[in-house]
């Protein structure tokens, strides 16, 4: 069996596809399906098929095969149930996918209004530099189990159909139209030194479903870490942005312009801020994230314990 993924997504920041994707956009086969493919995506679309009967795609959540022809990648999303590498089952049951959030920093709400966006009191007496962050679910089993696997298990190829549930959240988060005014999408950075030890950047993963969705370019050149990052467990909120503040370098960026910042999972906000903090120095006016799984509240402090290779960073 195999998980369903673009051939060559990869994530190394050498592979060359970057300025191809800034170029195009949306391709034809993500946007009208396979009557404007090429004859050879037509070709690769009936080959996919037989593929699937041979070699199953199991679902990014439960593992599960899915019906053959699921995972053909020239049929048009739009008539599926579950997006590309999912059941509906597991689609539609991950955990906070629902749940009313604050509209700045992504933190579950109990606010019970749905007319209107929430801020939550932190971010309305202390706002962050970002404008706004779009979640789509939860940092819990099973999505937790599966950023890990893409993060500490080399399983990038998970990263493709996680990235498409993440579209789909992005797509909901905007009025019909409002996501094509953003400018550009730029996946969170590595540090050189981490990206060698990993081989690709997890977040760039995520951030080609999401550009081929919203018809953006991913500009990963606008974003550069100069300082790695801890696991979030082995710092306090205020260690963790102190420790990141300029982190991050941005350049190239087009003045005034709109950008979509895409990572895995957001803990504290302290890498998400300074990458905002960055951006905007250069000359962006809108910062907005997107991230596959928010932390819930830790609440008071409490002791802290030796940080695990598998945990999330800041």
């Amino acid at each position: 069996m195999r998980n369903d993924d673009d051939a060559g997504e990869n994530g190394s920041p050498v592979a060359g596809r970057e300025s191809v994707e800034a170029r195009s956009g949306v391709s034809m086969a993500e946007r009208d399906g396979t009557a404007g493919l090429a004859p050879w995506r037509r070709l690769r679309s009936g080959s996919g098929l037989l593929l699937d009967w041979l070699l199953p795609v199991v679902c990014a959540g439960c593992e599960r095969p899915l019906p053959p022809g699921h995972g053909a990648p020239g049929l048009r999303n739009e008539t599926r149930p579950a997006p590309r590498g999912w059941c509906e089952a597991c689609a539609a049951s991950l955990p906070g996918l629902e749940a009313r959030r604050c509209a700045v920093c992504g933190e579950a709400s109990s606010a019970t209004d749905s007319k209107h966006p929430v801020t939550c009191p932190r971010c309305r007496s202390r706002p962050p530099s970002f404008d706004r962050t779009i979640v789509l679910a939860d940092y819990a089993p099973p999505l937790d189990h599966l950023v890990q696997a893409i993060k500490f298990d080399g399983q990038s190829a998970l990263a493709a159909p996680l990235g498409r549930l993440m579209a789909r959240a992005a797509v909901r988060a905007c009025p019909a139209g409002t996501h094509h005014g953003a400018d550009a999408i730029v996946p969170i950075p590595m540090a050189a030194a981490r990206l060698s030890r990993r081989g690709y950047n997890q977040a760039l993963l995520l951030a080609r479903p999401i550009a081929r969705a919203l018809g953006l370019p991913i500009a990963p050149t606008w974003l550069r870490r100069v300082r790695e990052g801890a696991p979030a467990s082995s710092l306090d909120a205020g260690e963790r942005h102190g420790m990141l503040a300029r982190a991050f370098v941005a350049q190239r960026v087009t003045p005034g312009a709109s950008v979509l910042v895409v990572d895995d999972v957001m803990t504290t906000g302290a890498t998400l801020q300074a990458a905002a903090i960055a951006l905007k120095a250069a000359g962006a006016a809108v910062v907005v994230n997107c991230v596959a799984a928010r932390t819930p509240n830790p609440g008071p402090p409490v002791a802290r314990r030796p940080a695990l290779a598998s945990e999330p960073e800041c």
